[in-house]
């Protein structure tokens, strides 16, 4: 009579998620051990695990499955985000006025009145604090 060895598979059960506010590729888990006893920390760079503090052989079931987790994550928030903005897209378009230039005068108009290369011009103008008055 033969036995075989079953085993279960692990689950990597987190304790924090640290996202780095300098460079928000730079991703670092908190997880226990598989007994529970001890806790680890896991480095992900840009969605791929680099490193985990664990003794086993890498990459270890901690990195693996948290770059799984990793990328359901970023799936999920693309999605919220593309919901996101084209609700707000939808809802506010119409309400937003922004300065432009027309016929050498500063005058505002509705945005959804700008030509593209208008639009392009006022999200730098927003974005690099070049405002007209």
């Amino acid at each position: 009579m033969t036995t075989t060895a079953t085993r279960t598979k692990k689950e990597v059960q987190i304790v924090a998620r640290y996202q780095f506010k300098n460079d928000a590729r730079k991703v670092a888990y908190r997880v226990h051990s598989s007994d529970g006893r001890k806790e680890y920390t896991c480095f992900l760079f840009d969605g791929k695990a680099t490193s985990c503090e664990c003794p086993a052989r890498k990459p270890c079931y901690h990195m693996i499955q948290l770059e799984q987790r990793e990328q359901e994550r970023a799936e999920q928030e693309a999605k919220v985000n593309r919901v996101v903005e084209s609700d707000i897209t939808q809802h506010v378009e119409d309400d937003i006025t922004v300065n432009a230039i027309r016929n050498g005068k500063i005058v505002q108009v509705y945005w959804n009145e700008l030509t593209d290369g208008e639009r392009e011009e006022a999200v730098h103008n927003i974005c690099f604090n070049e405002y007209y008055y």
